[in-house]
């Protein structure tokens, strides 16, 4: 099936309600007109031939950005990880001593214990 392009990325939906066979169904966000998929038997389109379609658009409309833009983005998606990183290496950290701090308290405790007389 062809689809004409368009300046919008598209999605594939799927509503949540099957066909009367239990088949899902849904549509090509954002692509003109009604690009309707099926997972029925006979469909012109189904969930994994839109995915493909959507794939190839996203892919062309992507590559109608000039590089410049691209690289832009590129950099900002590159700094939002490396704050991802260095905040999940901080909280790995902040982890760590709490467990360093639980474990002298359970062998403390364990000591203690030893040291106990039975009861």
């Amino acid at each position: 099936m062809q689809i004409e392009n368009n300046a919008y990325p598209w999605r594939v939906a799927t509503n949540r309600h099957t066909n009367t066979d239990g088949t899902s169904w849904g549509w090509i966000d954002g692509a003109p007109g009604n690009a309707c998929w099926s997972n029925e038997r006979g469909s012109n389109m189904n969930r994994e031939q839109a995915g493909r379609i959507v794939a190839e658009h996203n892919d062309w409309l992507e590559k109608q950005t000039p590089v410049g833009v691209r690289l832009l983005k590129a950099k900002e998606k590159a700094a939002n990880i490396a704050t991802k990183v260095a905040e999940a290496e901080a909280q790995t950290e902040r982890l760590r001593a709490t467990l360093r701090d639980a474990e002298t308290a359970i062998a403390t405790l364990e000591d203690e214990q030893a040291q106990a007389p039975n009861v």
